[in-house]
């Protein structure tokens, strides 16, 4: 058994990624792991607990949903937001990727599709 040890608050969600593991936490941070040395390798901070991360491989792009309504695509290779627009009227649940669509699920009864 392995133990990845470093959020102090709920786990809502874990993405993979060839050798990284993101997880999504209510302690306002998602963090980037290196399954193979079993380290944290980038913590990303945010003032709201979050509740997705998803990887788009193809632009190297994490995308964040969080209870604040907010997507965020962080670029993978500087570790900096790219952008980050509202995208739900409620805490955001889940992100679904699909072709060119970022699709959004939240507390509000709403599926929202935006073009990348």
């Amino acid at each position: 058994m392995k133990s990845l040890l470093g959020h102090t608050n709920k786990i809502n969600h874990l993405t993979f990624e060839v050798n990284r593991l993101f997880s999504a936490s209510n302690d306002c941070t998602v963090r980037q792991w290196n399954i193979e040395k079993d380290e944290c390798m980038r913590i990303y901070k945010f003032a709201d607990p979050c509740s997705y991360s998803l990887v788009h491989e193809a632009h190297n792009l994490l995308f964040t949903g969080s209870w604040d309504k907010q997507v965020r695509a962080i670029d993978l290779h500087s570790g900096e937001i790219d952008r980050a627009f509202v995208a739900a009227k409620d805490a955001i649940k889940c992100l679904h990727l699909y072709d060119k669509w970022l699709m959004v699920g939240g507390c509000d009864p709403v599926v929202r599709a935006f073009d990348l």
